[in-house]
């Protein structure tokens, strides 16, 4: 199964529930293959948008900075997908499933195992700028705030 960037609205399995209503939820089915990353992309989106001291313009993310193995395992994801956004920028995208569960996993593993708002404010803003640059990445794929 492959995700491609395409003018279908559905391509990550996504449903309008509408009736000409333009106050319309859009929503990710559940059955989609994508559903599990649609979901993860979605809470990093929320997350990233929560940041409000958050210094977008100094996103630089310092690995040893890292303590818990979910951080590093997700960083690892991040540069391993990176390159391949970039690489189809402006062209057609194509992902395989594997490519997004994997990343999908890592986030869901953060989530589960790191707490982002650290006491140490240098690891603290560290957590931000990875999930800042995680949803700057997926921004690439789709505009996960338009899902519920």
């Amino acid at each position: 199964s492959r995700l491609r960037r395409t003018n279908d609205h559905n391509v990550l399995g996504v449903h309008e529930d509408h009736e000409d209503n333009e106050n319309a939820e859009i929503g990710v089915c559940e059955q989609s293959p994508y559903a599990e990353f649609s979901q993860a992309a979605i809470r990093v989106n929320s997350m990233a948008k929560s940041f409000k001291d958050f210094n977008k313009s100094n996103a630089e993310i310092d690995n040893s900075l890292f303590k818990e193995a979910a951080e590093k395992e997700l960083y690892k994801g991040l540069e391993t997908l990176e390159p391949k956004l970039r690489k189809h920028l402006n062209t057609e995208l194509d992902f395989s499933l594997e490519d997004l569960s994997s990343i999908s996993s890592s986030i869901n593993n953060f989530f589960e195992h790191v707490l982002v708002n650290d006491d140490d404010l240098k690891i603290k803003e560290n957590r931000q700028a990875l999930i800042y640059r995680l949803d700057e990445a997926f921004k690439n794929i789709a505009d996960f705030s338009l899902l519920k």
